[in-house]
């Protein structure tokens, strides 16, 4: 059985990684931040238990830097490979084999101490292996998006990635389950609300089907938290009141707030309204219908921070003619309702 641990070290002298000073043997996640590196153990369940290491002999190890935006822990790791290491004995790696990445933070390339090419891999953009080569190529599992690489019975092409909430199918150009954040359950062992964006959209997609400029560190949607505005329309507003909800526009009635929810969820992400002809946008807090405020007013001539494209309307900076269907609050969810800590 193999296991995995986690060892922290100083950062000095990447070129020649530190023997290890601190083991934990078992099982752990894949480590993001920098002056982290993984290690890969040989060991005998059988003989030693379900996290005993028998020979406690490191088989890789995998020195690790700032991501691809520059953080620790930001990307997710993705871009942050610096080395591999194998051939541990005595205190020391005999061998070391180094990183390179495209701008997706895909590993593409590996060098020897001699800048040989030991392992190189050309992907689709939704990271299904086209060709690869050299003789670490197959050893090598941190490949797409940095990630582990799981083969299907020992299957070059065929397999998952592992990015620490799902696991990822190039083939299928999608994940195997939903996403988290979308997930009444999810949300409940968190105390996360869950906005019709997370439940009404495709949870399964990769990273919007935009792979060649976008990535997604861990297996969850990227985009913001979504329950951050609302509005309130007043009970004598002789205006139509307009709500950008998640791209899309809802007739507020008057007397009527958007649902501001709770812990069980229930709640709506107002982006902005239209006030008759002119539009307003909401960032956090509640804005009042009846009482607008004009730093937030979009400018017709402008397609500046206010505007209904910028916060995420799907007609763009077009009127809505005819708003939209009446706003619903969305439901909560059935079921047990938390009401304690």
């Amino acid at each position: 059985q193999r296991e995995r641990v986690r060892v922290r070290e100083k950062a000095a002298n990447w070129g020649s990684p530190h023997p290890v000073f601190r083991r934990q043997c078992g099982v752990d996640e894949p480590p993001t931040r920098a002056n982290i590196r993984s290690v890969t153990f040989n060991s005998s369940a059988a003989t030693a238990g379900p996290t005993g290491c028998l020979s406690n002999v490191p088989a890789v190890g995998y020195t690790r830097g700032n991501d691809s935006i520059g953080t620790l822990e930001g990307a997710g790791g993705i871009g942050g490979l610096l080395a591999r290491s194998h051939g541990y004995a005595g205190g020391s790696w005999s061998t070391h084999s180094y990183y390179h990445a495209d701008g997706g933070g895909n590993v593409t390339y590996l060098i020897n101490s001699s800048q040989a090419m030991v392992a190189s891999y050309r992907y689709d953009p939704y990271g299904r292996l086209l060709a690869s080569s050299g003789g670490l190529a197959g050893a090598n599992v941190m490949r797409f998006s940095s990630k582990p690489w799981l083969a299907h019975h020992g299957s070059a092409s065929d397999g998952l990635y592992y990015y620490g909430y799902r696991f990822y199918d190039p083939n299928l150009q999608r994940w195997l389950n939903r996403d988290p954040l979308g997930d009444r359950a999810f949300k409940k062992r968190f105390n996360i609300p869950v906005s019709r964006k997370r439940i009404d959209r495709n949870l399964y997609h990769f990273v919007f089907n935009e792979p060649v400029a976008s990535i997604d560190p861990y297996g969850l949607d990227k985009t913001p938290w979504p329950y951050n505005g609302g509005v309130c329309n007043c009970a004598n507003n002789s205006f139509t009141v307009c709500v950008l909800i998640d791209g899309d526009y809802y007739t507020l009635p008057a007397g009527q707030c958007t649902a501001s929810g709770n812990m069980n969820g229930g709640h709506d992400d107002v982006d902005g309204y239209w006030l008759d002809t002119t539009f307003y946008k909401i960032e956090t807090g509640f804005g009042d219908a009846c009482k607008p405020d004009d730093e937030c007013k979009w400018n017709w001539n402008s397609d500046g921070p206010n505007s209904p494209s910028s916060r995420g309307a799907k007609l763009g900076d077009t009127y809505p003619d005819g708003c939209g269907p009446i706003y619903v609050p969305p439901p909560l969810p059935r079921g047990p309702i938390r009401t304690g800590p």
